[in-house]
């Protein structure tokens, strides 16, 4: 609670080490104060507290000194296992400040060059955000079709699988959307995922000029007793 950081910053302060002044500026982080927890790391010239300035800033949501303090951390530290982690966040400020473009720079970056695999994820999922809010959905397609070959075990997962199907759908690519959403509905028929792919289908053949059958698959949707947001949409279809 905060009497007990309130304590614990004193205790620390008094003690005026490296270690001291990075559990004094955890206290002021944990109490959002986050002007205070970057006063203290200011004080210790180490690759730990320069990440952690980074991670005030960008908690604060100032991704411009978000960006300046993980730059100067991966200069200062170029071999700090944490490199992609602070780039990413890097790109994920210049995203928050709509600087979309240097974001899929950096993503790119780190799509290419990293190597733990949630590194590389996270990268996929920062150009997937990008290029869908540039509306390119030809980039968007590509990269997302580059992790799948790098990573093959992944082309049935859950979420990748229903990407595509939207990315797909947003190209007016109906025949290879209808071909993913089927995949949903085959290989996780009891999620609420599956009455998407349901949906999404019956769009599909509704956009192609197969009305009647996307009037009938609209018609099975809403009278599905799920909760679901699509059983609502079909329903208006």
């Amino acid at each position: 609670n905060l009497g007990e950081y309130a304590q614990a910053k004193q205790y620390f302060s008094k003690l005026g080490t490296a270690d001291a002044f990075m559990w004094s500026g955890w206290c002021e982080y944990r109490q959002s104060n986050y002007d205070g927890a970057v006063a203290m790391w200011e004080k210790v010239n180490t690759a730990d507290a320069l990440y952690s300035i980074g991670l005030a800033y960008f908690a604060k949501k100032d991704f411009e000194k978000a960006i300046h303090s993980y730059e100067k951390f991966i200069l200062k530290f170029p071999q700090d296992k944490r490199k992609f982690e602070a780039k990413l966040k890097i790109a994920d400020s210049w995203h928050n400040i709509d600087n979309f473009n240097k974001a899929i720079e950096v993503y790119d970056d780190v799509f290419v060059h990293a190597t733990e695999h949630s590194n590389i994820l996270n990268a996929l999922n920062g150009l997937q955000w990008g290029y869908e809010v540039l509306n390119d959905y030809d980039k968007m397609l590509n990269v997302t079709l580059q992790y799948i070959s790098r990573f093959p075990k992944t082309e049935t997962d859950l979420e990748l699988v229903l990407k595509l199907g939207d990315i797909y759908f947003k190209q007016q690519n109906y025949i290879s959307a209808i071909a993913e959403y089927e995949k949903i509905i085959k290989l996780y028929p009891d999620t609420l995922e599956t009455l998407k792919a349901q949906y999404q289908i019956s769009e599909c053949n509704y956009k192609m000029g197969n009305l009647d059958l996307a009037l009938q698959n609209f018609k099975v949707i809403s009278e599905s007793n799920s909760e679901s947001e699509f059983v609502e949409m079909a329903k208006d279809r």
